[in-house]
């Protein structure tokens, strides 16, 4: 996590925003917190667990907001201080929260698509190996692992009208968590679900969400992870994730650590 699936993904973000030269372990530990503690929010609405955070990451982005906004400069943060919407500019309020946004989604997703491709490929060596001697099979391992090991379990939603499903009538207003990872295994979309392959061509998971939902992120996410990998696995022969971790890998966007074993490529 802190050599390779935490530092890429954070360092891309961070850039995007214009805040390449920040903290990068402040920045993991305000994402950390704001992960550990979504679920209580999107239940009860209650965030003061994350006062402390939130008025750190405020005073840190106002401060550049209040720069980009009297020197603009060629990133995402810039074009969206000076973006003109139809009801004029970003208030400071929605500026902010899209810096919570990106900077979390960012690099949370993209860590847990890069550890999650490195635990299948534990359990599959012999897909591991097919993909290291051909990487142009990357893209599908990587959809494939998306659907096998959503980084994300599960997500939440409302209901903004009556809803028959299965059955039963989900009534407007409801809060419904959703599990992603249920979706990815049915049996009534995906053959053989519990298996790792790299043959199922229209890969219709939904590890990104779908629809107005659909992660805004997910190909920048797809290409991180293609390149860290694709640099990677030439140089190994096997990986070994090292026992008693299996707990944490539920953790929404991955550990916060994981131990690996790498085997060396074998030499040509």
């Amino acid at each position: 996590m802190l050599d390779l699936a935490y530092p890429l993904p954070v360092l891309v973000i961070a850039l995007m925003l214009g805040v390449a030269d920040g903290d990068h372990a402040t920045f993991k530990r305000w994402s950390d917190a704001i992960i550990e503690n979504v679920a209580l929010i999107l239940l009860t609405g209650d965030d003061s667990a994350l006062t402390g955070v939130n008025k750190e990451f405020d005073g840190y982005f106002s401060k550049r907001l209040v720069k980009l906004r009297r020197e603009p400069d060629d990133n995402l943060l810039s074009e969206l201080v000076h973006v003109e919407t139809e009801q004029g500019r970003l208030t400071e309020l929605e500026l902010l929260m899209f810096c919570r946004l990106l900077l979390v989604a960012g690099n949370e997703t993209t860590t847990g698509l890069i550890v999650n491709a490195i635990r299948a490929f534990s359990e599959y060596p012999d897909v591991l190996a097919r993909v290291r001697n051909d990487l142009t099979l990357l893209p599908a391992a990587i959809e494939e692992a998306l659907r096998y090991y959503a980084p994300f379990q599960a997500t939440f939603r409302r209901t903004t009208r009556d809803v028959e499903l299965g059955g039963q009538t989900i009534p407007t207003g409801s809060r419904v968590l959703v599990f992603l990872a249920s979706a990815n295994r049915d049996e009534t979309v995906f053959e053989r679900p519990d298996e790792f392959r790299l043959d199922r061509g229209q890969n219709r998971h939904v590890a990104f969400g779908m629809g107005i939902h659909y992660c805004v992120g997910a190909p920048l996410a797809r290409l991180e992870a293609e390149i860290a990998l694709g640099e990677l696995l030439p140089s190994i022969g096997g990986v070994t994730i090292e026992p008693a971790q299996d707990a944490a890998m539920l953790r929404p966007g991955g550990p916060k650590s994981l131990r690996v074993a790498f085997v060396p490529a074998p030499r040509a």
